[in-house]
């Protein structure tokens, strides 16, 4: 019992059930108006607006208690709602409007507007109230006027209202396991409606990352066309071109069958020729190897992560131990996810050195990334380590990120497997 008195939780559960009030009353003061001048206006169509911003009014306040249930209850209360599948505000309208937990939050809106704002109103003014006038009772007496205070004057001269106080004393303890007992009944209400279970959670996350990988497919995609379009085929032009005048050089040309050739012009031109079709060739490696290595195909795992490792701006050491090949789609996300990992300590670490380790033990094959960098690498802020997540995690891996202030990073890299006989 003690313990409870000495936490913050009746405070906490005070702080849940207060403002819980003014979310209701705001619920009270905005929809009825909104649905109704809703209605009235849907023959100008402004009314369909009027409508859909009352629908969807539960959204944030769906968010506003999940962030509020933060003061009873320590467990993660994530949004159960879907990413739309494309930008644009035409597509967050259609997949809001689409579901469940959309028109769920609305109910629990209306819910608290109507019923557990009034009751949360009625229950935190009772407790405070009772507990003050109680507690208090001698300087209430005091100050207040006698008309405020029935029989207050009787109380003071009979010596009795000097046992309120202890009395209070009581009441408030009793107040204070009221209030936790309220505000968790509250909460848990709350989590059931408006907070997804576990395997809800996973799937939301799921159709979050399948979302993020779609459009990070479409943007490589998009980048893969752009370098073509851009590089590969105006070098491809240039070269046709070249060719050409090259011909035009040769015995038979243009110029007529009598017309003599020029060897030394004939000679640049093929020696052009020949450079750019290296320079394509080139290319177009790099180009493949942002597809799928060739090295990684040929030579596998350890061979790969070493040509990153030299390929890296920073001394970059190996330590690869691995028993033979893995399945493609294994040896694939380990490769990208060094690839990237080495990418960002080449740009935003400000790392002297890295070490990249490799190692398959009980079934998972281990790969960590460390750095002696600034750190701060968050997951949640930006893309990067986020695609590396996703990656990971349709791999059916699992990437950890430790890097605080001031470093050293440590990027791990779990995913089970068993190795190619």
């Amino acid at each position: 019992m003690l313990r409870l008195l000495r936490s913050a939780r009746p405070w906490r559960s005070l702080a849940y059930l207060a403002s819980g009030v003014p979310v209701g009353a705001a619920v009270l003061t905005v929809l009825p108006p909104l649905v109704l001048t809703g209605l009235g206006l849907v023959p100008l169509g402004i009314g369909i607006v009027l409508l859909l911003g009352a629908g969807l009014i539960g959204v944030p306040l769906g968010a506003l208690e999940r962030f509020r249930l933060r003061l009873v209850d320590a467990r993660p209360a994530p949004s159960p709602h879907r990413p739309p599948e494309r930008r644009g505000v035409r597509a967050w309208l259609r997949t809001r409007l689409r579901e469940a937990v959309t028109w769920q939050e609305l109910a629990f809106a209306i819910l608290t507007a109507v019923v557990l704002g009034p009751l949360e109103l009625v229950v935190v003014t009772f407790a405070v109230g009772l507990s003050g006038a109680t507690l208090f009772a001698p300087l209430v007496v005091a100050v207040a006027p006698a008309s405020a205070v029935p029989n207050g004057a009787r109380l003071a001269q009979s010596g009795l209202i000097w046992l309120l106080p202890p009395l209070g004393i009581l009441v408030t303890i009793g107040m204070a396991y009221a209030l936790v007992a309220v505000a968790q009944a509250r909460a848990a209400l709350a989590r059931a409606v408006l907070v997804p279970s576990a395997d809800s959670v996973r799937l939301v996350e799921l159709t979050r990352s399948r979302s993020r990988l779609l459009t990070g497919f479409d943007d490589e995609r998009r980048r893969i066309e752009r370098d073509l379009h851009d590089g590969v085929q105006q070098r491809l032009l240039a070269l046709s071109v070249t060719l050409g005048l090259a011909r035009l050089e040769l015995p038979g040309g243009s110029g007529g069958p009598g017309q003599a050739a020029d060897p030394g012009r004939l000679a640049e031109l093929v020696v052009g020729a020949h450079e750019e079709s290296k320079a394509i060739l080139d290319q177009l490696r790099e180009l493949v190897r942002g597809i799928h290595p060739w090295i990684l195909s040929d030579r596998g795992l350890a061979a790969a992560i070493a040509e990153l490792a030299g390929r890296a701006s920073v001394p970059v050491r190996t330590e690869v131990e691995l028993p033979g090949r893995f399945a493609r789609a294994v040896e694939s996300t380990v490769y990208f996810v060094v690839s990237e990992a080495l990418s960002n300590v080449d740009k935003h670490s400000g790392a002297g050195q890295a070490t990249v380790t490799a190692r398959y033990a009980g079934g998972v094959l281990g790969v960590d990334v460390r750095d002696d960098g600034r750190g701060g690498a968050d997951p949640g802020r930006g893309t990067g380590l986020r695609g590396l997540a996703d990656r990971a995690d349709a791999a059916g891996a699992r990437l950890l990120v430790a890097s605080p202030p001031g470093g050293p990073t440590l990027l791990r890299l779990e995913i089970p497997c068993t190795p190619m006989q």
